[in-house]
């Protein structure tokens, strides 16, 4: 079953590259029969695209299926389907929604015109063509960059997409959430426009914001006194501090890494205790689920959505 799985998840991608790839053009400069053989084209694409989606849906096991707040496990596929797609695209994201994921994570930047991308690294080189800091280029000029040649050949012409253009490709519904990670950026005002775009677009109630500079906060909550947010933390100590803040903010939980939940089950219990959920991450290995079930966690962060799903 996992070949099927993993070929209708191919389907699925090879649709979004498609996508991600036509040529973004003012319409007065297209020619009325390239139009409608483009319409033609895109609606059968979007057909495929919802029948692959249906299709893998019935191989998944049934609490596989989107479900209501109360769904536990959750699963929320780590920049995107990233061991189907390249990291951080809308191939990615696409293909974990598809897969029956309960929503996706992935990181803010700020581009060199105030255009809020996705990406994780401070740098393009490692996920692209390109080479040098984001923060450097304008959002058309990122648009020239390859972002999915370099995780396979067949997802050349995938480009850097933006916040706005991620929300519109999954359109997160009931249950599912977009764990957005704010990374680098050149002044805090930066992460008030990061914030604006999510209220502004009305995701607010389908997003969590994480970061590790707690300071970060300060700048979220000037925009939005509600919107959740998440304390990332890496170590034990700063787990129990993210508790602490996660508490006293009320609208707040704590994004762990697996590690440190592993090596002192304590800090799953205080957070327990305290009322603060916790996501663990990244975890990829059916054995370490295990063991945080054991602790009672009950969301992870994935690059295998579909393998960790059908073993919890």
């Amino acid at each position: 079953m996992r070949k099927t799985v993993t070929m209708i998840i191919t389907v699925v991608c090879a649709y979004t590259l498609l996508a991600s790839t036509l040529p973004i053009r003012p319409l007065a400069a297209e020619s009325a029969p390239r139009k409608h053989a483009s319409a033609k084209m895109s609606y059968r694409l979007l057909k495929q695209e919802r029948l692959a989606a249906a299709a893998l849906r019935a191989q998944l096991k049934p609490e596989q299926e989107p479900a209501g707040p109360a769904r536990t496990p959750r699963f929320m596929a780590h920049r995107g389907y990233s061991a189907a797609a390249p990291e951080n695209t809308l191939p990615a994201f696409r293909a974990a929604m598809a897969s029956g994921a309960d929503g996706i994570e992935l990181d803010m930047q700020m581009s060199k015109d105030g255009q809020v991308v996705i990406m994780h690294d401070q740098t393009i080189d490692r996920t692209t063509n390109g080479r040098g800091a984001l923060k450097d280029y304008t959002l058309e000029q990122l648009r020239e960059f390859d972002a999915g040649n370099k995780f396979n050949a067949s997802f050349a012409g995938t480009r850097i997409p933006t916040l706005q253009e991620v929300f519109a490709a999954v359109h997160p519904g009931d249950g599912q959430t977009v764990y957005t990670e704010i990374k680098h950026y050149r002044q805090p005002a930066d992460v008030q426009t990061m914030i604006r775009t999510i209220v502004d677009g009305g995701w607010a109630d389908h997003t969590v914001v994480s970061s590790f500079h707690y300071d970060d906060f300060v700048q979220v909550r000037q925009v939005s006194s509600a919107i959740p947010i998440a304390y990332l933390c890496d170590t034990a100590e700063s787990c129990r501090s993210s508790i602490r803040a996660a508490r006293d903010d009320k609208h707040a939980m704590i994004h762990a890494s697996y590690r440190v939940l592993l090596a002192d089950p304590s800090i799953a219990e205080a957070a327990r205790k305290s009322g603060i959920d916790v996501a663990a991450w990244t975890v990829n290995d059916t054995t370490v689920e295990q063991a945080l079930i054991k602790q009672r966690v009950r969301t992870f962060i994935t690059d295998e959505p579909v393998k960790l799903s059908q073993a919890g």
